[in-house]
């Protein structure tokens, strides 16, 4: 209810008049608006926060430099007061507020740098502190000591927040000796025994005064030297490292792997009494030593009141450290959120031996029993795959302590002379031994994983130690050994002997299946083909619903196919292959194999021998995997060889996930359009198009473009059952079905079958595509940006020569007096006639002129669109849950899916949001849309119209890499670090209209920019236009070469001395992010996004990444980038570079990243992507195939005139480029260096992608790029 306004006769108070309100105003003080103020502040501490911010930030710039001297000792003096310390539980507290107006100085208020650090650690100051560390290190020039300090205090910093990248990069960048360098990136790659290596060679250097360096250097060595040791479990020799150097923690460490505490047990605690302070290690194994006397009875605990007491403590102390730690939870939560883990299975373990001490012979099975589910639970309870193996040694340290206390309570009731007993209560009390079996199994596979090989050796040869074990465990031993073997080269022999050796009378069926795939695994890789696959068949005749040895089978027989491609019965098998092992897998492992059948697939001869695996095929076919592919099927159908597979599939997709189809093939069928009025004139009239029609009407699909026809076959039948309903004979090629037609029957089967969703759902496209077109001054204003475009272009290539009068070509003229006929029905086309079309004008003045126009545009559309009511664009969205006819979801969820098996938990679309708002991208105006789910969580769209015209390719791309975040997502090394692909969902609704996953925390890097430019007062052109101007004066001085690097350097010097400096990047975030934490982990998780954005355009060849192509999530620090389009040579589809730099590398985006991150987070995460998708499982090669295969194609049709390329060399294009791809990766991947470790003269092993962002950042490779590319920004 609007509130009810007092008239001055109502008011209880006299309202004053204005000339009383004057004089009132002039005696008020500032004092008594800050008395005032001061009484308010206790409200909002946050607020209060801002308030003394921005305050201290404004007196701290007008101060002389001697009161900001003084100023900084008193804050000093201030900062170091104890009673500081009754606020440290309160958040905020003053000391943060004090550190956080300090960062926000300019210029900038030294404090000393540890005084920062330990106010940083203690108060939770933790990213405060850091910012400020950062700007002492790269800010203050005059000061190297200093640096040097706060440069030591970052990486404490980083060291305790568990910011291991980071703290790496601090490193290399300060260290004095390369071997610390090399080591550290070995450490970064896993290589724990070759960086081990290298600090044994640094120690022994520096001990002969062969190399320079620094105690925290030395200190370091000798740290990471320790921490090397632990990761490759090397805990005998750690053990007489502690003893020698008294360390009880590190002595303790290693007995708790090594020792039984139940036997030395009087050293151990002596060892834990001799810790220095009270840590929640130190509370751990107290509260084991307790339960453990307690259970031998050296002590009584009634009802465990001490065990619990250090229970809570413990507890107690991790919710303390959790509090001390940042908001933001990052790695450094972990070993906490572990540490509760341990408490549990504390408390867990003293039930275990509540139970060990009630046992006796009688009641042992049913004690045995009890335990049952507590040692399931701590199965199925473990860390993650991709955790620290010092995480997992920990744990498996901790249970056999356990298992151990199990044994020696257990075996003892069943002595060997004690044949009363059944074969049950024998296997019961081997309880202990079995969980010890299965635990160290479950270790070495981790360890194997993590690339620790000795490691897992170590451990599997511990498992026959054993006295008893299952059948199952001994399996999974035999399984580990032989796949560490098979991963080493010189060892495969070895591994085939282990296998050749191995007596298989013991195991199941499954079981020797498994066995038997691996041993043809083996002799494939020893060349012994005939062998290799009699094994595969054996392997499957005793399993035949086994995956694994259908996938291997058909991998082994795709690699014969690749060394002899004429020999299409491989191919064939691998087909068949394929096909099983898709049918029995449910989950993303299917999908390289449906990439290869469809690969093969086009690969076939005119005797359809690669077909008939295809039609022979009886087993179940995985749609739910199919329909990830659905633009690729759609592309088949305009291929005759492969448009009967694909029809079926897509028919069956339909029928089973319409809602996968149904928008793409909707724009399927409006592109083919053009090709179905063709055929109608070419008498195609009655479903039968003849040779001729073919050869002159190749239809194409939006998804790809067309392959060249081959011996054409009939399109199939839909028919019920797994099999696909396809028949063998081919037809002439006179009866061959066309794509439209093709597609009109898969619509029919759509229709047929879900009739209301499908008139729902072209509802809801005919809404958007008729509800939110772009009025006409959207229109005229892009039309005037590319003018305005072109013109700058025109003027920077014209600029450079001196006898050019630069007057308006008479093309442009024409195209503005076409432009203006245009504009004839709206009442600014007189203006613009007079001013662009009727006066003669040069080009710098056509360019101000078209500035004008476009910025006036640019006001008027800016002021009208905020947001708008949607009721106002459509009333059948607004009333969508009720005019629907079924149920809609949300779309592009068949595209983000990772292992899901169906589409069950798929969010339905309830309505649409009452608002909707704007997006703008370069000079477009997008409408943002957002859905809001049945689960009440929210979805938002732009809608783009028009498209780019190469949108299917694009979409394409992006399903490719989206592919190859489910391999990220299972590797050790991207997904400890959460790496992934940003891609954007992006849904094809029609031929020129289609949506794209967006919300209101995106921006582009272009309007950052112009949100600059905004701030500094002039317009987002002018750094060009004074280019092209500052280009004409040089060609008028007589300059000889107006365009070499030197001139282009100086102009890009002024250029971002007076215009664009190098922090635009930067101060936008830092504004626009609340806290500095906020702003820190935005900044990490950007430069670890950049990390796949440098993968993406650098492997793939993809350039021209402008600014308005790159985008950032401020919510989550995600990099997307647009109009992935790799770049194709103009005489040869052939993927390359074309351009100065590798990939966009600018120095804005350098400054805000920071060096140490560019140094240690950027360069790791770059090598891991590239690793987790070269490795030879992965088939990097494999997964390409269809992919460039339809860039290839796109080539030979995106020009008129250029003949079909023949099927050879199609394929011959499509491994060439395959080729070039697959190398860049391995490159960025550090495969030779990897190879080449020589930790006696170490090297970084990163060095390739470092000399890359050399290359990438070098100031006259920048610069030599085409100035709107702003290679300044």
């Amino acid at each position: 209810a609007n509130d009810v306004v007092l008239s001055g006769s109502q008011s209880p108070y006299p309202l004053p008049t204005p000339s009383e309100f004057l004089k009132w105003s002039q005696l008020i003080k500032v004092g008594d608006i800050i008395t005032c103020a001061r009484q308010l502040l206790y409200a909002d501490p946050t607020e209060t926060e801002k308030i003394w911010v921005s305050l201290f930030q404004a007196a701290w710039s007008t101060f002389t430099q001697r009161e900001q001297a003084d100023l900084t000792r008193y804050l000093v003096t201030l900062l170091s007061k104890d009673h500081l310390m009754k606020a440290i539980e309160r958040r905020p507290n003053v000391v943060q507020i004090l550190l956080a107006g300090v960062a926000a100085c300019s210029p900038p208020l030294i404090l000393p740098p540890h005084l920062v650090r330990y106010l940083g650690k203690t108060f939770s100051a933790w990213y405060t502190a850091i910012e400020h560390l950062q700007e002492i290190c790269d800010e203050v020039a005059d000061d190297e000591g200093n640096r040097e300090v706060a440069s030591d205090a970052l990486a404490q910093l980083y060291g305790e927040l568990s910011e291991t990248d980071i703290f790496y990069g601090q490193w290399r960048r300060r260290s004095l000796c390369a071997e610390t360098n090399a080591a550290m990136s070995y450490e970064q790659i896993g290589e724990w025994g070759a960086a081990q290596q290298a600090y044994e060679v640094a120690q022994e250097m520096a001990r002969a005064n062969l190399l320079p360096f620094g105690q925290g250097e030395y200190n370091l060595w000798e740290d990471h030297w320790i921490l090397c040791a632990q990761k490759i479990q090397q805990w005998d020799f750690l053990s007489e490292l502690a003893r020698a150097e008294h360390s009880s923690e590190l002595l303790l460490e290693c007995q708790w792997r090594q020792s039984d505490w139940s036997v030395e047990y009087e050293n151990i605690e002596l060892a834990v009494e001799n810790l220095p302070v009270q840590s929640i290690r130190k509370i751990t194994f107290q509260a084991y030593l307790t339960l453990l006397k307690n259970h031998m009875g050296l002590i009584v605990d009634e009802n465990r009141a001490e065990f619990t007491r250090l229970c809570d403590e413990g507890i107690q102390l991790c919710l303390h450290q959790w509090f001390q730690l940042p908001d933001i939870v990052t790695e450094a939560h972990i070993p906490l959120m572990q540490a509760f883990q341990q408490f549990v299975e504390l408390q867990e373990a003293a039930q275990i031996f509540t139970s060990l001490r009630t046992t006796n012979a009688q009641n042992l099975d049913a004690r045995s029993a009890d335990l049952k589910h507590v040692l399931q639970t701590w199965r199925e309870r473990l860390p993650n795959i991709w955790d620290d193996i010092n995480v997992w040694s920990d744990l498996v340290a901790w249970r056999k302590h356990v298992f151990t206390m199990i044994n020696k309570a257990y075996l003892p009731l069943v002595q060997p002379s004690n044949q009363t007993q059944g074969a049950n209560s024998s296997l019961f009390a081997h309880r202990g031994h079995h969980e010890t079996a299965w635990i160290v199994n479950r270790f070495a596979h981790v360890a194997r994983k993590h690339h620790l090989i000795d490691v897992c050796m170590d451990s599997l040869t511990k498992i026959y130690t054993l006295p008893n074990i299952e059948i199952l465990d001994a399996f999974l031993k035999l399984c580990e050994q032989a796949k560490c073997h098979y991963g080493q080269p010189d060892e495969v022999s070895q591994g085939y002997e282990l296998m050749r050796h191995t007596n298989l009378i013991f195991f199941g069926p499954s079981q020797k299946a498994e066995f038997y795939t691996l041993k043809a695994m083996y002799l494939a890789k020893l060349n012994m083909h005939e062998e290799a696959s009699q094994v595969f068949n054996q392997a499957l005749s005793l399993d035949f619903q086994f995956p694994k040895a259908w996938a291997e089978w058909g991998n082994y027989q795709d690699r014969l196919f690749t060394s002899s491609p004429q020999d299409l019965q491989l191919a064939s098998g691998a087909v068949n292959c394929y096909l099983q092992a898709s049918g029995l897998y449910k989950n993303s492992k299917v999908w390289r194999m449906l990439v290869r059948i469809l690969w093969f697939l086009g690969l076939d001869d005119a005797n359809g021998t690669i077909g008939r695996a295809f039609d022979s095929y009886k087993g179940d076919i995985p749609i739910w995997n199919w329909a990830y592919f659905v633009p690729q099927l759609l592309s088949c159908l305009s291929a005759p060889r492969e448009a009967r597979y694909a029809k079926a599939l897509l028919t069956k997709i339909a029928k089973s996930f319409p809602q996968s189809l149904f928008f793409y093939i909707r724009t399927a069928n409006d592109e083919l359009a053009v090709s179905r009025q063709r055929a109608l004139h070419t008498g195609h009239r009655t479903g039968v198009v003849t040779t001729s029609a073919i050869s002159d009407n190749n239809p194409q699909v939006p998804s790809s473009e067309t392959r060249t026809p081959q011996t054409g076959v009939a399109s199939s039948s839909n028919q019920p059952g797994g099999m696909l309903p396809i028949s063998s004979n081919a037809p002439s090629m006179s009866q061959v079905p066309m794509a439209f037609e093709h597609v009109d029957d898969i619509i029919g089967t759509l229709k047929t079958q879900f009739p209301l969703l499908a008139l729902s759902m072209e509802m809801l496209v005919d809404q958007l595509y008729q509800r939110f077109k772009a009025p006409p001054e959207e229109d005229v204003h892009r039309l005037l940006s590319a003018l305005l475009q072109d013109a700058v272009q025109t003027y920077i290539q014209r600029a450079s020569d001196p006898h050019d009068d630069l007057q308006v070509s008479e093309v442009t003229k024409a195209n503005l007096a076409r432009f203006s006929e245009n504009l004839s029905k709206m009442p600014m086309q007189p203006h613009f006639h007079r001013e662009f079309v009727e006066s003669s004008m040069s080009l710098p003045s056509y360019v101000n002129k078209l500035q004008e126009w476009r910025n006036k545009y640019e006001k008027n559309i800016e002021r009208k669109i905020r947001k708008s009511n949607l009721e106002n664009a459509s009333h059948w969205m607004v009333e969508f849950q009720y005019q629907k006819f079924d149920e809609i979801e949300v779309p592009g969820q068949y595209l983000k899916r990772l292992n899901e098996e169906s589409n069950a938990h798929f969010v339905k679309i309830h309505r649409f949001d009452t608002v909707y708002g704007y997006h703008r991208h370069k000079e477009h105006w997008f409408r943002r849309i957002t859905m809001i789910g049945h689960d009440a969580s929210q979805h938002s769209f732009v809608i783009q119209m028009p498209t780019p015209r190469p949108s299917r390719r694009e979409e394409r791309i992006m399903q490719f890499f989206r592919m190859l975040n489910c391999t990220l997502a299972r590797k050790k090394e991207s997904r400890s670090r959460d790496l992934f692909f940003s891609i954007p969902v992006i849904i094809p609704f029609a031929p020129n209209i289609r949506i794209a996953e967006s919300n209101s925390s995106y921006c582009t890097l272009q309007e950052i920019y112009e949100s600059y430019c905004a701030e500094a007062g002039f317009s987002r052109d002018d750094p060009l236009v004074a280019y092209a101007e500052r280009l004409r004066s040089f060609a008028f001085e007589g300059v000889e070469d107006v365009q070499s690097i030197s001139t282009k350097l100086e102009i890009a010097d002024e250029i971002t001395t007076k215009m664009i400096p190098n922090c635009i990047v930067k101060n936008y975030f830092s504004r626009t992010m609340k806290t500095a934490g906020d702003l820190w982990y935005f900044r990490k998780r950007m430069t670890m996004q950049y990390a796949g954005f440098i993968f993406m355009t650098y492997v793939f060849s993809i350039g021209q990444r402008t600014p308005h192509r790159i985008t950032f999530d401020r919510s989550n620090g995600c990099v997307y980038t647009t109009d992935i389009f790799p770049n194709v040579l103009t005489t040869r589809p052939e993927l390359g570079h074309s351009e100065a730099v590798p990939f966009r590398f600018t120095p804005n985006i350098q400054h805000f990243m920071t060096r140490q991150n560019i140094e240690g987070l950027l360069t790791a995460s770059v090598l891991a992507i590239a690793y987790a998708l070269t490795e030879q499982e992965v088939s990097l090669d494999h997964r390409l195939s269809i992919f460039v295969r339809d860039e290839v194609m796109s080539w030979s049709l995106s020009a008129p005139g250029k003949l079909p390329i023949s099927d050879a060399n199609v394929k011959e294009l499509v491994l060439q480029n395959i080729e070039v791809v697959v190398k860049r990766a391995r490159l960025l991947a550090c495969e030779m260096e990897r190879k080449t470790l020589d930790p006696s003269a170490p090297q970084p092993v990163c060095q390739t992608i470092t000399e890359l962002i050399n290359q990438a950042s070098n100031i006259s490779k920048l610069y030599s790029m085409d100035p709107t590319w702003m290679p300044w920004l």
